[in-house]
């Protein structure tokens, strides 16, 4: 009986080490998927900004298109 427990005592020690390997791995996968995360958060916030800059320039050229042209009926 004594074999078997220290048999059994000796299997995880064996099997520790493959978990550290994939302890490692599952490490750099998660800073791999938090730096594309990173990535999309800014072309998210550069994307808004942009659309931003864009929405107030479209208002000051249709401002200066109503002072040139004058109110026009809308359909």
């Amino acid at each position: 009986m004594k074999t078997r427990q220290s048999e059994t005592t000796a299997a995880p020690r064996l099997s520790t080490s493959a978990p550290a390997g994939r302890k490692a791995q599952r490490g750099s996968s998660v800073l791999i998927i938090l730096a594309l995360l990173a990535c999309m958060a800014i072309i998210v916030v550069a994307n808004s900004t942009t659309l931003a800059l864009l929405k107030q320039e479209l208002r000051v050229i249709d401002q200066r298109q109503q002072q040139r042209y004058g109110q026009s009926p809308r359909h």
